[in-house]
């Protein structure tokens, strides 16, 4: 297991600092797990993209994104899975990050994801501001559905309560996933 005073450090309240300090520590500390967990599933999908585009094949490009896309999400959440177990002590699998998705966690974490897109889209379309509120309120709704075991509105309405009054955070958490994705 990890230190005990590695794990108390992850949970605590961060600075957008903080955060971006910690996110990079635990990549280079678990790089080849997460790049495991995130690439087993999606490389196959990556290179049919590749191969597509140097055929010229544009429905199988398109084809091959959208696969990547849907397969990336569960990468997502298996990465999720390990950060948690980071955080509470465990070292980190690739096989127990994917075990912990299946069953109902699959399909809970596939319609949260759906309910999140839907209304961040329709909130872009009144205006591009509460598209952007809604999606720095509902970003954590894939986490969510994944760790908490929450359902579709359950998990947009855990996720707002955490968003909600921490602006610089949510933003600190943009800014991490841009950098490393």
């Amino acid at each position: 297991t990890i230190a005990v005073a590695e794990q108390v450090s992850y949970l605590r309240e961060h600075s957008v600092g903080s955060i971006l300090r910690s996110t990079f520590k635990i990549y280079r500390e678990n790089f080849r797990t997460l790049f495991l967990i995130y690439s087993l599933p999606t490389l196959p999908f990556v290179i049919a993209q590749q191969e597509a585009q140097a055929a010229g094949a544009v429905l199988l490009v398109l084809l091959a994104v959208f696969f990547n896309l849907f397969v990336g999400l569960f990468a997502f959440a298996a990465i999720t899975v390990a950060i948690s177990d980071m955080c509470l002590g465990e070292r980190p699998s690739v096989m127990r990050s994917y075990r912990r998705l299946g069953g109902a966690v699959v399909g809970r974490l596939a319609w949260a994801n759906v309910l999140q897109m839907i209304v961040v889209m329709c909130g872009t379309l009144l205006l591009v501001i509460p598209g952007l509120i809604l999606m720095f309120r509902l970003l954590f709704t894939p986490i969510v559905a994944t760790i908490e075991n929450c359902r579709g509105r359950a998990a947009l309405k855990r996720s707002a309560s955490l968003g909600k009054g921490f602006p610089g955070r949510n933003l600190g958490v943009i800014v991490e996933l841009l950098a490393v994705g």
